[in-house]
């Protein structure tokens, strides 16, 4: 028999075998009503990433042993076409996640998402469990993206994450991790984490670190330019979140900045936040922005993030649409954000908006 799909090329091919798999198996009334929520399993091919996500009336349990055999068909077709994995849980039962035989098949994966939301059951353990797991079964993942907000969370948790999720070699080249709204992950565990990503992932290059409204200062951004800076020439992109830093200053900018020279001639994307860093100034923004555009000069895009830093003036502004227009003539993606910082002028944002009409994708926002 001819299989009626096989004209279709491997994304196409794909999605419909999906949805088929889907149709063919519908949740039990068991599945569906636990809890007495009626929620749906959600399983759905977006582009070419599969997205599951789980309501948090399920527990892993009636995942695993009601759909078993569903679930490791699915991972065998995406294994064929090489999408990205994406997870998406809320649930309590992290241990059987990782359970032998679902990892088994995810042995080629390139790329894997992970999303705890609104989960207060993750913790230290669950932490340990999952590098390991990671660094044992997913020998060929290239990117890797965790995100999880949870209280139970504290530094020694991220300081055994980092050890076993880089404990042997590994192929990861991007990694983002985003423990936002961990209010006892402090600069410790920012320092110890950042070290065994840069020091043990030889091949990585693109990092994403979130860690707004946790237990930081600005001494977590000065260990991250130390170490990002000492892997000279191969970090090529780096994001940071420190929204709601209040203890963020000048100071802790420009030694940022001095520590992460060494990878001036690697790094081609920069992106802060630094929305509602109150203690921000204009002078600490400006030197903070001028010695970025003039000692990176193989950047290509940018993204400023300052909303809400209420000492940043017209002149900031200004200043820096002079140093753009000198040295950022590389530049080809900048974003900038300052909203809610009432001073700028119009005749500010004209001047600037004059300066940088070089770049090619330009969004503002003030």
């Amino acid at each position: 028999m001819t299989d009626e799909n096989t004209n279709l090329d491997p994304i196409d091919n794909f999605r419909a075998k999906l949805l088929l798999l889907i149709k063919s198996n519908p949740p039990t009334k068991n599945f569906m009503m636990k809890k007495r929520v009626k929620q749906q399993q959600s399983i759905e091919l977006v582009e070419n990433k599969i997205e599951i996500k789980v309501p948090q009336s399920y527990h892993i349990s009636d995942l695993m042993a009601q759909k078993k055999d569903f679930i490791r068909k699915i991972l065998i077709y995406q294994q064929k076409i090489n999408t990205n994995l994406i997870f998406q849980f809320n649930y309590h039962g992290i241990k059987d996640i990782f359970a032998k035989f679902f990892f088994e098949s995810l042995l080629e994966l390139r790329e894997f998402t992970l999303t705890f939301s609104n989960i207060t059951y993750i913790g230290d353990s669950e932490l340990e469990i999952i590098g390991a797991t990671l660094n044992r079964k997913l020998n060929y993942l290239q990117k890797l993206r965790i995100q999880c907000s949870s209280s139970r969370i504290t530094d020694k948790g991220l300081k055994i994450f980092g050890i076993e999720l880089t404990k042997t070699k590994s192929q990861l080249e991007e990694i983002s991790l985003n423990f936002s709204r961990c209010p006892h992950v402090t600069d410790k565990g920012v320092k110890i984490l950042t070290s065994k990503l840069c020091r043990r992932l030889p091949n990585l290059k693109n990092i994403t670190l979130d860690f707004h409204l946790a237990k930081i200062t600005g001494k977590s951004i000065e260990s991250i330019g130390y170490e990002v800076g000492n892997q000279e020439s191969r970090i090529e992109q780096l994001k940071l979140n420190f929204e709601r830093c209040e203890e963020l200053a000048d100071k802790n900018l420009e030694i940022f900045l001095l520590r992460l020279a060494k990878s001036q001639n690697s790094l081609r994307k920069f992106s802060i936040n630094c929305w509602d860093c109150l203690n921000i100034t204009e002078n600490g923004f400006l030197n903070f922005a001028k010695t970025l555009i003039k000692n990176f000069q193989k950047l290509t895009s940018l993204n400023f993030k300052f909303n809400g830093c209420i000492q940043i003036t017209k002149k900031s502004v200004e200043e820096f649409g002079l140093v753009m227009n000198e040295y950022g003539r590389n530049i080809q993606n900048l974003t900038l954000f300052f909203y809610g910082c009432d001073e700028i002028t119009e005749e500010a944002k004209n001047k600037f908006i004059a300066n940088v009409s070089f770049v090619p994708f330009l969004k503002l926002k003030w």
